[in-house]
């Protein structure tokens, strides 16, 4: 326990809060909320965190003052720490999800995510001799700051009509470089993939 910790007091949340890591170069968690404690991790910009409480007083770094909030990350595995609150937001202006993903496990299915909110889904040209196959397609919206809505179209099984559906998807994790997506009973785990090229 780093020198002076003993004072420090917490306040508990209602219920988990998400927020997004705004840090561009990341943001360091420490195992406890001063800047000497030892670094747990450095979270990348765009990662959604869980927030469980966080110190009544607030510190200044930066120009900014702000709480210490204790937060989770996945990284091989969930890590608890503590995390300065001025580089934590409800929701980021960029859209984490655009760019192309690959399921992980299986990198010849693939997702693609645009700035203007549309996606598609399907075999990449590894699976097709040479052209995407597109199975699913439509369009995406993050709401609440953790769940994403997708409306997607398929097509009839022996039949050119297309159906639409609505899902809706939990986001477990997200950072720049991975998602995890939980439909009920169901996750799917998705890593960038920058080869844009297929």
């Amino acid at each position: 326990m780093a020198f002076g910790q003993q004072s420090v007091q917490y306040e508990s949340f209602d219920s988990i809060r998400c927020v997004f890591v705004t840090a561009a170069n990341g943001l360091r968690m420490r195992a406890t909320p001063a800047l000497d404690s030892e670094v747990y991790a450095v979270i990348p910009f765009g990662t959604l965190v869980n927030t469980f409480r966080r110190t009544t007083q607030r510190i200044t770094i930066d120009g900014i003052t702000e709480h210490w909030y204790e937060v989770d990350y996945y990284d091989d595995g969930f890590v608890i720490g503590w995390v300065f609150g001025g580089y934590l937001a409800p929701h980021i202006e960029s859209k984490p999800f655009a760019g192309r993903w690959v399921a992980e496990g299986n990198s010849n299915y693939d997702y693609v995510f645009h700035y203007d909110n549309t996606f598609s889904e399907g075999w990449n040209s590894a699976q097709t001799m040479g052209e995407r196959r597109i199975d699913r397609w439509g369009t995406y919206v993050l709401t609440n700051h953790y769940d994403v809505r997708f409306t997607v179209n398929t097509r009839a099984p022996n039949s050119e009509r297309v159906v639409t559906t609505t899902e809706t998807a939990r986001v477990r994790y997200m950072n720049i470089n991975r998602i995890i997506l939980v439909y009920g009973s169901r996750q799917v785990v998705l890593v960038r993939d920058n080869n844009l090229s297929r």
